[in-house]
Parts: C-alpha cells; structure tokens; sequence
C-alpha cells in the first residue's frame, strides 16, 4: 500500500528529525519531532525489518525524539532515573504481558474452514518491542514536558500545529479527503465513513475523520485554556483562535467530538483549575472502571442507547451495535483473562463456516482487553488514566496551573473517547506522561533546569559526591503562587503552603511578641518568597578600606577571594541589571527588561535629583509570559531561588534526593566530628549517617539545631565551644517610602516589577547605611494588608482576632490614596552584637526564638540615612510609609559567624565548624557583618564556595 514517496517520508524523518534539533531548543525539538511525524506522515504503512514490528508515523518520530533527548542529555537534563513506583510497576507489566500472552496461548485455533496460528517466541519479542514503542511518548512527556512551563509549551505547539493543519483538513471538507491519495498514493480507510450529513469529514494524513475530530478538540480546549489565562492584550486574538477552531469542529462532523468541546470549554472558562482536575480524574476513574463495570451489569448501556436514539437516529443504531459487539467481545476475553488472545485475529469471533469475523474491536479498551487481558488493561489504561488522577492526588491541597487543568480536561476526552473509538496516538501518550511527570515531581521541572544544571551535574560528578537535602516542609504540590501571606493558622495547611507552621516568638527591645514570621518551609526554603534581589555588597562591607575601617576587623575571606565565588553566582542565578555608575567595575550582567513608560519616566526624575538609579540586579530569567513573581512562590522557575537553581538541578544529576516531611533533631557525634543525624518522618525517629554535613536551615534554625545537640561531647551544644552559637543575630532596618511617577508621564503597557536600585547613600563619611531599591511590589490592598497585619503581630492589641479583620478598611484606603505609587525601601545595615541572639527551647523545638535589641548607634544612622534622603528627594512626589524604626525580619544574618579565631566565631574561613572536621554552614549564618545589601547575592557566592572546599576536604581524606 502506498507509493514510493510514503516509504521515503517514513525513512527520511530521522534526517528531518536531525534539522529540528539542529535549529531549535532541545525542549522545541522534542516537541515538533513527535507532533510534526503524526501529522504529516503518511498513515497505515509502515517499513517493515526482520524482528522488529512495523516501523510507522507513530514508532519513528517517537524513537528519533528519544534518541535526540538522549544526545542531548547535556544540554537538556532530565530526572531519567526518577520514574516513580507505579509508573517504573505499570510499565514493566506492559513489557512483560506479551510474554505471559505468548506463555497461554501456544495452540493454534481451528475452527471449522479457518485456522489461526499458536503464539510463539517471535510474537513475545515482537509484542515486547511494540510496546516499548508505544510508552516512547509517554516517557518523553514524563522526561520533557513535566513542569507547567513545560505542559504550555506542549499546548501552544498543538494549537498551532492544529490551526496550520486547519487549512489542508477545509480543503477536504470542501472537495472529500484526497490528499493521501494525491500525495501518497492510497486511501487510508473506508472512504464511506468520510461521508456525514451531507458533506465530508476531513482526514488529511491521519487514520480517520475521528482522529482529526479529537485534534481539533484538544486545540479548542488549548485555545480556551489561553483565552482563559492571557492578558487583557492578547484577549482578542485569543478569542478568534477558539472561534474560528469551534468553527474547524463542528465542520469535523463528529458527533463525540463536538459534545467534548460543548462540555468542556466553558468548564475551562468559568471553573476554577482545581475543579477542572477533579472532573477529569473523576472521568479517568471511570474509564477505568468500565470493563468491570460492562461485566457487572452495572453499566446503563439501555438508557444510554436510548438516548443517543433519540439524539440522531444513525448515531443511536451505531452505538448500539458497538455496545452489542463489545459485550461479545467482552465475553470472550473472559474466556483467557489473565493475559488475552494475542494477535493474528485470535481475539475476534469468527464464523467458521464463512471465515468472516463477526466482531469488530472498535473501542481501544477492548482491543487491550481482548488481546492483552487484564494485565494489559491495567498496565495500558493505569499509566493514561493513573496519570490524571495521580495529578488530581498531587494537587488536591494547593493551587493548580490553568494549563495544566486544561491538559487534564484533554486527557479525560482522550480517554473517554477510547471507548468507543480507538484514537490512542503519541501525542494522547505524551500528554499522560506529561502530567504523570508533573505530578510526580510535585513541582515545575524540566526546561527551568537547563541554565544550572550542568555545572551543578559536572561539580558533583567531579567530586563524587551524591547528596541527601533533609527537608522540614513537603516537596509538593509546588504549583502554589502565593506569598507569605497564606492565610492559614493551621499548621499542616501553612506547611503545605510552604509558611513556617509554628508562630514565631521575638523579644524586640524588651518587648515580647507571638505571630507568623517570614521564614518558609519546604523545598528551597525562605528563599522560593524573596524578592530575587542579586545585589553584590562593596568592598568596605567586607574589609577595611583607608578612610572607612571595618567594624570587625574584616571578614576573614576578603573582597577579592569572594569576587569569582560572585561572579559564579551571577551566572548559576541568572542575574540581569545594569552596571551601578557609582560602583567598581564588574563584569556584564544579562540586559533587564525593558522598562514600563511611567517607570523611565521616573528614573528620569530620580537623576534630575542628583541620584544615580540603575536597573536592579535580579535573579529572574527573562521568560516569555514572566510575572516575577516578587514576594511569592514562582510555578514557571523564571525566579531562580534555593529551588530552581539548587535543589532541582542537583536532583537532575542522579546523584541527590529530598528526604521531606523530614525533623531534624539533633546531630550525634564524638568530640571531633558528627557521624548521624537523628531525624523524625511520620512518627518514626531514624539515624542518618554521611561523610559530611551542612547547615543550610537559614540563621533562625542552623543554631537551634545546634544548640538542640547537647551531649557528653558537647555539652554546650553541637560545634559551640566559643559559646557563639545563636549569638550576633543582625537583621537590616527597612524604612520604605512611596514615589510617583510625574503626573504627564505616559501610560504604557507593564514593564518589570522591581526596577531601580541607588547606592546614593550607601555611605556617609564614616557611617554605613546601605541600598535604597525598589521593592517589586505595587501598593495595593494586598501588600498593604500583609504590611498592617505584620506590625499589628507586634502591638498589645495582637491577641484581639477581630483587629486582623478591622485592618482591611485602612488598607483599602491607603491603596486608593497611593494608587500608581511605586514603593521603595532603603537599607541601613545593622551590626553585630553578642546579647542579640536565637535561642532554642527543647520543650518547644519547632518555635524560632530570638532576642533583638536596636542599638543607639543604629538608631542614629537611621536617623541620619531619612535627613539625608528627604534632602535627595526634594522636589520628588513621595510619601513616607515609615514613621517608626521597623526591623527586616526576612534578613536574619550573622548567628553563626565565621573567622579565623576559634574563640570569635564558630566557623573557620571555610565555613566548616571550628571543632568538628565534617560540619559545614551553607546559609546567612555565616555572615560577621549585615552588609549594606540584600543577603542573597552573598549566600550563593559563599555556598559555592563552601562546596567546593568541603569537596577537596572529602576528596582528599582517606
């Protein structure tokens, strides 16, 4: 069948598959290889090799795309070994039940005029192989598309593949389907199916009109999903795409299709994604369970019927004879369960007087289950149906992508329409195995990978070393996008949303208070809520320089040994920004985001003032569709945080996993060195045992479990022999202001959030003050709320409930006043003092305790720094939103200092304990001074470091 150009498109697609890698990114090649081979293809034929089962438009693209995501692992890391359990079971049973077919089915069948020949050892080969073509797609999805950005662009390439292929699939609506026979040379089915209320049904290059019907659906849903989601911008051509692919459907003619897309597009614009996956898990469940349902009886196949009859008479009589054939069918599969038939036309009913089948195999479940048995069906329709309910489990505590839904809602049609019909295609795979990845890793992976991954996968290799993170919080659902402000007091619903569960207890200048702190839990910690700010301190921050001393002698690794660590750090964060006019010179950063109209137009005020603003230094990647996510958790991985450039990189390289919903409670050791760490999960306390252990609970945490592991050896407390341990705690002072763009300045479309930083008042003659930036958040009720409640936490009113509630009125007010206010904070930086301290409390481990008392000299600066910027300002339209002196208790530093004195810190220059030869401290613990920036910047760079040191430590002991 078919002429030479169909055997030469099939052989030639390795080579086309070759020019889409070489031209797009790893992720779009992937991508385009499978879907462009399904579409354009040639159906039916295939290329026949000895062993091998036919090669065809579904078993090459599929086996190229592989073979490509394999060449580039390098380049495009995967989690290759982290299938989980019931993905690596299921798919093991479908590559083992042909063998089990073959094993029950050696006899041949002869029946009267007809025979068909026994199973043998070539079918269980053959059957093997087919079927590990097969799960190609769905382990490309699962490798490929498995993070929300992932699963988007899987959706936009459908959409658009389908809005090009519209063009071709119009004509044949028009004139009858002929391409295949005009470009290949052959019709790929019964031409009298094409036929439908007077007009045809286009097929194009796939196996029926009903293949095309569920692409044109899957595009729908794709366009509503962006309709859905898009902004105000893309509104209009996001509704003329749905319209016109609404259009492309109906003129489709298939029935089933068309419900689909009746029932599931305003289920996409008008429920919420949460609702959509419930529904669609739902659905999934009962495919699944139809079989057993057909068998009990208990399914309405006369109701149903009787329905469809009353809709459209030739639609009625067809699904009653399908219901009629699958209930034989059904019957004769009960005849060898376990394991089927097999092929060669074993399982259909035949008459054996003409030798004509009088059953046909219709629906894909009864295919599987008469060929392949209820191992077959387990293992085929558990890894398509178990994708989506094993989303629905994932996300049942948390918020869901609206993409991710919608790829729910398409798989719960895809499935649904494997009952009557047999339209399982790659792409229906790659779908299941994108949510199945999803779901599995509980967080956005992937594509968000490729920027650190490779160094981090080089470094470890390296080193040979393979990591355990320890983690408090839960790894997922991590689609969540909320901030600090979760809203939740119970302590398992703020865990799961990543907030720390247990109020925390602080001592502010003798007064005590009890409220929700700014630490997270979780994967990535704290860091997955910062505000992305990169900012490299000067060099007085951490030595002394002639006319400025430093106020602890220095730090013990100066400016210079830490200049590489941060231009490491640049690069493993991708940071972008504009060079500081008034700093040293650096190396080129990554150019920002062009700027919003009214946001140039305030930068032009601000240097009219005399400052010297530049674009903020961001560690945020420039992503297409973007939102920053300032303050709050990212689902895409643009922000890059403890997570996306730390944790999911190193879980990439084979050689790391979290341990999550994880306690630590003490560290165990001999004088000299830690040799277990005591942990609780679920109730059960276990030893953990490694060559080496670090610290990266933040400054808050890392000395409470210290100070938690007293013993004979330690009687003060793990690693605290200088009795430093807790002490030296700093924070910054914030003092935030508001500024207005001019009145005129032009209105333009959204520009980036967090936009200038000025080191105009980082110093003052001999007094340190530090960064005034813009903080990457609009004054809106939301974050003024967040504001109020905060220092409502630390009044005497704090325990009356209903103040919380009372304080929406002032914000809405305060957000009606500011309006298009950008809000800005400037920096003083706070320093050391050994009677400022975390504490820990054994009766209450989880509560992070702390005493702070503001000195007169830190006062005095603050003073000091609002003269000086009030003088600056004058002129600029601003509003003071500070009155009252106001601690940033996202920057907590300092608890656990370094130096090269053992009787003056508790690490050395390496940040390895001073009494303990395997206990290192990867967070801001470490820090003498506060600096004038931002900590971020500074706890990458000094976490390289450490790790590189710890590995030529490891590397070379015995």
């Amino acid at each position: 069948m078919g002429n030479s150009l169909s055997l030469i498109m099939l052989a030639a697609w390795p080579a086309v598959a070759a020019m889409l890698f070489s031209r797009l990114t790893p992720r779009q090649a992937l991508i385009w290889v499978p879907l462009l081979g399904y579409l354009l293809l040639p159906p039916v034929v295939g290329i026949d090799l000895p062993i091998l089962p036919t090669l065809d438009k579904h078993a090459i693209p599929s086996l190229c795309a592989m073979l490509g995501a394999v060449m580039l692992r390098d380049r495009f890391p995967m989690p290759w070994i982290r299938l989980e359990g019931w993905v690596v079971i299921l798919t093991v049973l479908a590559m083992v039940t042909p063998t089990l077919t073959v094993a029950t089915n050696p006899e041949p069948l002869i029946e009267g005029i007809t025979y068909r020949p026994g199973l043998g050892l070539f079918d269980a080969l053959n059957g093997t192989i087919n079927t590990v073509l097969t799960l190609l797609p769905f382990l490309l999805g699962y490798l490929v598309l498995s993070s929300t950005d992932g699963i988007r662009a899987w959706m936009v390439a459908l959409t658009l593949a389908t809005l090009a292929y519209s063009l071709p699939m119009l004509l044949e609506i028009r004139v009858s389907p002929q391409l295949n026979v005009w470009i290949y040379g052959f019709f790929a089915h019964d031409f009298s199916q094409t036929i439908r209320y007077g007009g045809f049904r286009p097929m194009v290059f796939l196996e029926h009109g009903l293949w095309v019907a569920i692409l044109v659906v899957t595009a729908v849903i794709c366009a509503a999903v962006a309709l859905r989601d898009g902004d105000a911008q893309a509104r209009t051509r996001n509704m003329a795409v749905l319209a016109y692919l609404l259009v492309v459907l109906v003129l489709c003619k298939s029935a089933a299709s068309i419900i689909y897309g009746m029932l599931l597009v305003p289920l996409v614009l008008m429920t919420p994604p949460r609702l959509q996956v419930s529904i669609a898990a739902a659905l999934a469940a009962v495919v699944m369970a139809y079989p057993l349902a057909l068998w009990l009886g208990v399914m309405p196949t006369d109701a149903i019927r009787d329905f469809a009859l009353s809709m459209d008479a030739e639609r009625g009589r067809s699904l009653e004879f399908r219901f009629m054939n699958e209930q034989v069918l059904l019957d004769r599969a009960s005849q060898k369960p376990l394991a089927g038939w097999g092929g060669w036309g074993r399982n259909l009913e035949i008459d054996p007087i003409s030798g004509e089948y009088t059953s046909v195999s219709d629906g894909y479940w009864v295919v599987v289950m008469t060929i392949s048995g209820i191992l077959g069906y387990l293992s085929i329709f558990g890894l398509l149906c178990g994708s989506v309910i094993r989303l629905w489990l994932a996300t049942r505590s948390g918020p869901v992508d609206r993409w991710t839904a919608g790829l729910a809602l398409i798989m719960a049609a895809s499935l649904v329409d494997l009952i009557p019909n047999a339209t399982v295609t790659p792409l229906t795979w790659m779908s299941a195995g994108a949510l199945a990845g999803l779901a599995a890793r509980g967080m956005p992976v992937g594509a968000r990978q490729a920027a650190p991954a490779p160094a981090a996968r080089r470094a470890m290799k390296t080193a040979g070393l393979s990591v355990l993170f320890v983690e408090k919080g839960s790894t997922g659902p991590r689609l969540a996008e909320n901030g600090q402000e979760c809203g939740y007091d119970d302590p398992f619903a703020r865990q799961m949303f990543g907030c720390w569960p247990v109020p925390v207890e602080s001592t502010v200048d003798g007064a005590t208070s009890v409220g929700w702190g700014a630490q997270g839990v979780g994967v990535g910690g704290t860091s997955v809520f910062y505000a992305a700010a990169m900012e490299q301190p000067e060099r007085h921050d951490m030595e002394s320089v002639p006319d400025l001393p430093h106020p602890t002698g220095g730090w013990p690794v100066g400016y210079d040994e830490f200049a590489p660590w941060y231009d490491r750090a640049r690069d493993v964060m991708a940071v972008n920004g504009s060079q500081d006019p008034l700093g040293e010179p650096a190396a080129p950063l990554a150019a920002p985001r062009p700027l919003a109209a009214r946001d140039e137009a305030l930068g032009q005020v601000l240097e009219r003032a005399g400052l010297h603003p530049y674009r903020a230094h961001l560690g945020i990647r420039q992503l297409e569709g973007c939102r920053e996510c300032i303050g709050r958790k990212c689902p895409r991985d643009c922000k890059m945080d403890g997570r996306s450039a730390g944790v999911l990189p190193a879980l990439a390289t084979g050689r790391a996993a979290v341990l999550d919903g994880t306690d630590a409670l003490s560290l165990q050791g001999d004088a000299g060195t830690v040799t277990h760490l005591r942990v609780r999960r679920d109730g059960v306390e276990h030893l953990l045992s490694a060559r080496a252990f670090v610290l990266a609970g933040g400054s808050l945490s890392s000395p409470r479990l210290l100070l938690a592991s007293s013993t004979d050896y330690w009687p003060d407390g793990c690693g605290n022999a200088s009795g430093l341990v807790g002490r030296g705690l700093m924070f910054h002072i914030n003092e935030r202001i508001a500024i207005w763009p001019p009145r005129n300045a032009p209105v333009s479309s959204p520009g980036p959030l967090k936009t200038f930083s000025l080191r105009d008042l980082y110093r003052d003659g001999p007094d340190r003050m530090g960064l005034f930036q813009s903080l990457g958040l609009p004054a809106d009720y939301g974050n003024i709320l967040y504001v109020l409640r905060q220092r409502y936490q630390a009044s005497p009113f704090r325990h009356l409930r209903i103040g919380h509630e009372l304080l929406r009125l002032p914000a809405l007010t305060a957000a009606k006043l500011l309006g298009d206010a950008r809000v800005f904070a400037g920096i003083i930086e706070d320093l050391p003092d050994e009677n400022n301290r975390v504490r820990h409390d054994p009766a209450r481990p989880d509560t992070i305790i702390y005493e702070y008392r503001m000195s007169e000299e830190l006062l005095a600066r603050r003073l000091r720094f609002r003269r000086l910027l009030k003088r600056r300002l004058r002129g600029v339209r601003s509003l003071w939103l500070s009155h009252a002196p106001e601690l940033n208790i996202a920057h907590p530093c300092g608890t656990l200092r370094f130096s090269d004195d053992p009787r003056r810190g508790v690490l050395d220059r390496d940040c390895k304990a001073h009494d303990l030869d395997n206990l290192f401290v990867a967070d801001a613990s470490f820090m003498p001074s506060s600096t004038g920036v931002n900590p971020g910047m500074t706890i990458v760079a000094n976490a390289l470091r450490v790790a590189d040191a710890m590995a030529r430590r490891l590397k070379a002991a015995p």
